[in-house]
C-alpha cells in the first residue's frame, strides 16, 4: 500500500519527530507545501494503516512500522546522493532533487548493489549518516554557531535544505570530502 506520497509524508514526519518529538498537522503541511486539510487527510490514512500514532493536541509520531519505512527511504536517498556525486560527477548542491526521484524507484536488490558499488558508505555527501539494518547512527556534533569561537572545529555535516548555501560553500569554502 506504499506510494510516493505516503513515503514522502513518512519521511517528513520522521524528520519533524526528530526535531520536535512529534509532528503536528501544520508542521507536516508546511514541510510538504500542502494545505492543513490535505495533510490531515493523509495523516488519517497513515493512522488507518498503522504507520502513525496520534496524540491529541500534539500530533503524530511514527509507529515502528512507519520508522522502518522512513529509514529505508532515507537510506535509498542517501545512497543515490553518494552515487550521483561519486560516479556521475554531480555537485553536492545538485543531488537532492535527483535522489528524491530515485529513492522511490529503488528495489531491495538495486539498493544492495548501490551499497556494494559505493563500498558500503556510512555517510552521504552532506555528512548525514546512511541508515543500515533499520538503524541510523546518531551524530555526536554541535552546530557551528554553538561552537566556542576560538575552538578549532571540523565541519562534518552540512544541511542540504538550501541549494544556495551549498553553492556558496562549494564556491568559497571547501570541496566535498567523503568521511566513509
Amino acid at each position: 500500500m506504499k506510494s510516493i506520497s505516503i513515503e514522502d509524508y513518512i519521511k517528513r514526519i520522521y524528520n519533524l519527530e526528530g526535531i520536535f518529538g512529534f509532528a503536528s498537522t501544520s508542521q507536516i503541511a508546511k514541510s510538504i507545501n500542502v494545505s492543513d486539510a490535505s495533510a490531515n487527510e493523509m495523516i488519517n490514512k497513515l493512522y488507518k494503516i498503522k504507520f502513525v500514532k496520534y496524540t491529541p493536541h500534539k500530533g503524530v509520531t511514527l509507529t515502528q512500522k512507519g520508522k522502518q519505512i522512513a529509514l529505508k527511504i532515507m537510506r535509498r536517498h542517501r545512497l543515490w546522493e553518494m552515487f550521483l556525486v561519486k560516479f556521475l560527477n554531480y555537485s553536492w548542491d545538485e543531488i537532492h532533487e535527483e535522489a528524491e526521484i530515485l529513492e522511490h524507484a529503488t528495489s531491495d536488490k538495486l539498493e544492495k548493489k548501490l551499497d556494494e558499488i559505493l563500498n558500503f558508505p556510512k555517510f552521504d555527501p552532506h555528512g548525514d549518516p546512511i541508515p543500515k539494518n533499520g538503524k541510523i547512527e546518531k551524530l555526536n556534533c554541535i552546530s557551528l554557531s554553538d561552537s566556542p569561537k576560538k575552538l578549532k572545529s571540523e565541519i562534518i555535516r552540512v544541511s542540504d535544505e538550501s541549494k544556495e548555501i551549498l553553492q556558496y560553500l562549494k564556491k568559497n569554502w571547501f570541496t566535498t570530502k567523503f568521511k566513509n
